[in-house]
């Protein structure tokens, strides 16, 4: 990749996260409603209470170093003899499950398979890791910043007062924030990716496992470790949605 190339991916990146908080804020909304009390979002209180510095080593340089390895160096290396197409989907599910909650998932699940896309297209890590550790400063490192410049944060605040109160008029507040996130990130997004549609295209499986069929199937997603590592995480989710 060009420097020119990999400021492009950066914004994709950047839009799909934000895209993705909204699609998240969105679902555990709805949930919240149906339960009566507010989804608390885990990344935003762990943001909140940690040292910026412990915040900073954590998330922008320790844990998208580990997470590119295994997410996309491993896993992709692995599944990509069933074709490309089936090792982005794998990185950007698995990865997506590993947060553990919802309202990561939903824009883990969406840098998981640009990431991915990414790394076999390029074989090389390092584009990968870059990515990774400069979103991973924005969310973290600048996130309270940054949330209370787009209004996200008085957003939350105000789900989980009309959660609590189901006081209707608390949301007249919610505009500012949910309109500031739309077009500063998903509409940055939408138009790169619609630019460089082409550009997103992926190989067909080795030969040797083309012909496997629905065996292939079975083979990647049908194991007991995959099994296993869904039903955890999926269940971690669901415990944290309960709570």
């Amino acid at each position: 990749m060009t420097a020119g190339q990999w400021i492009i991916a950066f914004l994709m990146c950047y839009g799909l996260m934000y895209a993705g908080n909204l699609i998240g804020t969105a679902l555990t909304f709805g949930i919240g409603m149906v339960k009566g009390t507010g989804v608390d979002n885990p990344l935003i209180s762990t943001v909140m209470q940690l040292n910026p510095w412990v915040t900073f080593i954590i998330a922008v340089l320790i844990a998208p170093t580990a997470e590119e390895l295994l997410f996309r160096k491993f896993l992709t290396e692995r599944i990509v003899k069933y074709g490309e197409l089936a090792a982005v989907l794998a990185s950007g599910l698995f990865f997506g499950l590993f947060h553990g909650n919802l309202n990561q998932f939903s824009y883990a699940f969406l840098l998981g398979l640009f990431l991915g896309f990414i790394y076999v297209k390029t074989g090389k890590l390092r584009y990968t890791i870059g990515l990774h550790m400069a979103i991973n400063f924005i969310g973290s490192s600048l996130g309270t910043w940054m949330l209370r410049v787009t209004g996200y944060m008085d957003t939350m605040e105000t789900l989980t007062k009309f959660l609590n109160t189901k006081d209707l008029t608390v949301l007249a507040d919610l505009g500012n924030g949910i309109v500031g996130m739309f077009i500063f990130g998903s509409y940055a997004s939408l138009i790169l990716m619609w630019l460089n549609r082409k550009k997103f295209v992926c190989c067909a499986p080795e030969e040797k496992v083309a012909s496997l069929g629905k065996k292939k199937a079975a083979v990647m997603i049908g194991n007991p470790g995959i099994l296993l590592y869904g039903a955890f995480w999926i269940g971690i989710m669901i415990w944290q949605l309960l709570q």
